[in-house]
């Protein structure tokens, strides 16, 4: 006997993602009142490395990891799992070495900060300088903490911290 419970399933998952996608896709505009963007906002999920710049130094003790949710011209915005406090911030990127031969660090102004839920947080960041022209010297001490921006060196350092898993077993 032909049964029509398996596609139902498989169309009740489709309906509910379409809709999450419909209503997420590209970037859900904020209300009228707080856009005030003049530039287009492409979705990029890149991982940075984050810290405060006070004093004309980075802070190395309060670096931390987030997300890109999108990015533009002179902004990005990013996904934390903490606050960020800092009014001015050094922003770091390292993508794969055969598109940057080195990290890009920029300093930047912070223009919003909003939880987004599940212990999340989403800041703005405003681009004013590429640092890396003026201030090599001061993000010498960052290079080992991006680095790990890097896939092939985030994967080696996850594995060895990681136990080996297989079929059946679980962490816990």
């Amino acid at each position: 006997m032909f049964s029509f419970s398996p596609r139902k399933r498989r169309v009740d998952i489709e309906s509910c993602m379409r809709r999450i996608c419909d209503r997420t896709t590209p970037n859900y505009p904020l209300p009228v009142s707080n856009q005030h963007r003049q530039e287009q906002r492409y979705n990029r999920t890149i991982p940075v490395l984050l810290g405060p710049w006070r004093d004309h130094r980075v802070a190395l003790d309060e670096c931390t990891w987030g997300v890109t949710k999108d990015i533009c011209d002179r902004g990005v915005g990013v996904v934390l799992n903490q606050p960020f406090r800092a009014e001015s911030a050094v922003i770091g990127f390292w993508l794969p070495p055969d598109i940057m031969s080195e990290p890009w660090f920029f300093l930047g102004e912070t223009q919003g900060l909003g939880q987004i839920g599940g212990g999340f947080w989403l800041l703005g960041i405003e681009l004013v300088e590429l640092a890396n022209h003026h201030h090599q010297d001061k993000f010498e001490a960052l290079r080992p903490l991006a680095a790990q921006l890097l896939p092939d060196v985030a994967s080696a350092r996850q594995s060895e911290s990681l136990p080996e898993l297989s079929l059946g077993h679980s962490l816990a």
